[in-house]
């Protein structure tokens, strides 16, 4: 099921002080000092407010060298982890782990785990890879729809799916299996630490970077069995959303069948929200509508952000009003929503925002 990536035993590095390539193998680069140091410079930079982090700076240079010892011997535990609840985009429980773990998962994911992943993923899965994300997600399906009206104009069908609460499904066992499969071997004592490193058999924390590369490889095999074996072109995956694009509702439906089969060996389930959609309606896609109209395509941002910037904006707009916020929070809180939505084609979106700024302009001018 799965391909065999390139075993890159050796990975290249730079030292910052002469400049001199060394080749290290993966066991080498998890316990080298410099590595180590780096990627405590990394995790500073993101967590530097928190407590564990301060602890680890003010005794630097001894942390990193129990770090190493620990790598070395095998004897490096994950030191637990602090839960909290986010609500955007959807309400779900994030675990946070501590800093001396973000400094391992640094060195671990940024050095072997992610340098390797362009050799195991299909072009088509745009989550957790350099120079890929959900801008490319989003050129990649408008691309492979103006592909597909080219040779059959109208006629055809979307499939959106969408996997069921996924980070929580996740079988530790399993993903142990396809992380050792597609990684090197002296890698896998640390890789099943963190996978093991939550109370029973499934689902994972979200909040670790090394499960962003599980959750990611969880379905490759899938990516690889609905674009080999369903034979699908117009094919994309972010996370647990993918898309399909065939001229045949009929074989839409037996690729759902399939693909449903094939989640139950992971013990995972399609959300019930999945569903076959003409293609003439278009598809929501990484927070847009794709259409093509009159022969040209047409990007609108979904309904349901659009009424969630919008309640924002107004809450902002009545503090700002009331003197409780300064004009230019809600200035750079427009101008940040802004930047993302101009990806639509149809910009008449920002009137609306940008007159309700101008009256508090005008408003604050005494004019």
């Amino acid at each position: 099921m799965y391909i065999m990536p390139k075993q890159c035993t050796t990975i290249k590095r730079v030292h910052n002080l002469s400049e001199r390539i060394n080749h290290l193998n993966s066991e080498e680069i998890i316990t080298d000092f410099n590595y180590l140091y780096r990627a405590f410079l990394k995790s500073k930079n993101n967590r530097s407010y928190k407590k564990s982090a301060i602890y680890f700076q003010l005794n630097a240079i001894s942390e990193i060298r129990k770090l190493q010892n620990e790598l070395k011997s095998h004897t490096y535990k994950v030191s637990g982890y602090t839960t909290f609840e986010v609500v955007y985009p959807k309400r779900r429980e994030v675990k946070a782990c501590k800093f001396r773990d973000k400094v391992v998962q640094h060195v671990l994911c940024d050095n072997i785990l992610v340098s390797m992943l362009p050799d195991i993923c299909v072009t088509d899965n745009y989550a957790g890879q350099r120079g890929k994300g959900t801008g490319l997600a989003r050129e990649r399906i408008k691309k492979k729809m103006e592909m597909f009206y080219f040779s059959n104009g109208m006629n055809g069908y979307f499939y959106s799916g969408d996997i069921s609460k996924y980070y929580y499904n996740i079988d530790h066992e399993k993903a142990i299996d396809i992380m050792e499969y597609c990684f090197p071997e002296d890698t896998h004592w640390l890789v099943e630490k963190f996978i093991n490193s939550t109370a029973g058999d499934v689902g994972i924390a979200l909040g670790n970077q090394i499960n962003t590369v599980v959750s990611n490889l969880y379905l490759d095999g899938l990516d690889k069995f609905i674009t080999g074996e369903l034979g699908i072109r117009h094919y994309g995956r972010y996370a647990d959303n993918f898309c399909l694009i065939h001229e045949s509702k009929e074989y839409l439906k037996y690729c759902e069948y399939c693909i449903k089969e094939y989640l139950d060996t992971l013990g995972l389930k399609l959300n019930p929200k999945s569903q076959i959609i003409p293609f003439k309606n278009g598809i929501s896609f990484m927070g847009f509508h794709f259409y093509i109209r009159n022969g040209k395509m047409d990007i609108r941002l979904d309904n349901g952000k659009k009424r969630e910037y919008r309640r924002k904006f107004n809450k902002l707009y009545k503090k700002v009003l009331s003197g409780e916020k300064d004009l230019s929070v809600l200035e750079d809180s427009y101008r940040s929503w802004k930047n993302h939505a101009m990806y639509c084609t149809d910009h008449s979106i920002f009137r609306y925002y940008e007159n309700k700024l101008k009256e508090l302009r005008r408003y604050r001018n005494g004019n």
